[in-house]
């Protein structure tokens, strides 16, 4: 046998031995598939049958669902049609809102146009409040000033009703004592152009002396006339001797005479009337 002939030998050997092999575990794993298909606790058969009430069950169940998932979607087609008519009623109301907003808003423009217009018209009438309440303080100043006046105008006139009462009353008495001094002086014969020698007896004081001329406290209501004269003492001691160039009721001016000068004639000294008695010339009987 040559070479070649072993090598195909050996092969062939070791195939035979791998398809026993083969053919064993074929046989080990071979299954009856006539008793797996009928089997009654595990058959195919069995088990098709209860899918296939699985599959009834499902189909059944599908179908529910599928009538539920119908009833849903027309009761959600329903909801959603009157979800879609209540947005289109919100949708109209809230174009009316939008509307009434806009109607607000310009009304608001206007209010707060007007509210500025009034707040000035405001601040203006508070100027001219401000003004009158002046004016009203003025006038009751001037009111209380003239009510103030009325009354002292009052007092006064009061005041002078009383004087001019005593005066009245002063005048009737001295009207009865010019009757009865007037009846003496006419039985006496004194005239108001009869010459006294002198004025009469009165004193007063020096008020003041510029230059030459001397103003004394007497006048005409202390008989003092122009042309009387005066002596000036201080102290007890003559001092000089004044003619008389002015009189008034309450002073008199008069003129220094140097040559019954003693001294200086100053504000304080006194001064006295003549007291010569009174001349009168009777007219001839």
């Amino acid at each position: 046998m040559t070479l070649l002939g072993k090598v195909f030998t050996f092969i062939v050997l070791i195939l035979s031995v791998v398809f026993f092999v083969v053919a064993g575990f074929v046989n080990a794993r071979h299954i009856n598939y006539r008793t797996l298909v009928e089997d009654k606790q595990t058959g195919l058969n069995v088990q098709l049958s209860r899918e296939q009430a699985k599959t009834r069950e499902l189909t059944n169940l599908v179908q529910q669902l599928r009538d539920t998932l119908a009833v849903e979607q027309l009761g959600r087609t329903t909801t959603v049609s009157a979800l879609e008519t209540e947005m289109r009623l919100i949708n109209e109301t809230l174009k009316k809102k939008e509307e009434e907003l806009a109607g607000k808003q310009s009304q608001l423009t206007v209010m707060a146009a007007t509210e500025l217009a009034m707040t000035e018209e405001l601040k203006a009438r508070t100027a001219e409040n401000d003004e009158l309440r002046q004016s009203l303080n003025s006038a009751r100043d001037d009111r209380n000033a003239q009510y103030q006046k009325f009354v002292q105008s009052y007092d006064q006139y009061v005041r002078l009703q009383g004087e001019k009462q005593s005066l009245e009353k002063q005048s009737k008495n001295l009207a009865r004592d010019f009757t009865a001094a007037k009846q003496q002086l006419d039985i006496l014969g004194i005239t108001p152009e009869t010459k006294l020698d002198g004025p009469p007896a009165v004193n007063g004081v020096v008020n003041a002396v510029a230059d030459n001329m001397v103003e004394v406290s007497i006048g005409l209501d202390d008989g003092v006339r122009v042309g009387d004269q005066l002596d000036v003492y201080r102290g007890g001691a003559y001092v000089g001797r004044l003619q008389v160039t002015r009189s008034v009721e309450d002073k008199a001016i008069g003129e220094i005479l140097p040559e019954h000068s003693r001294g200086f004639i100053v504000k304080g000294d006194r001064v006295d009337s003549k007291l010569n008695e009174i001349y009168v010339k009777r007219p001839a009987q």
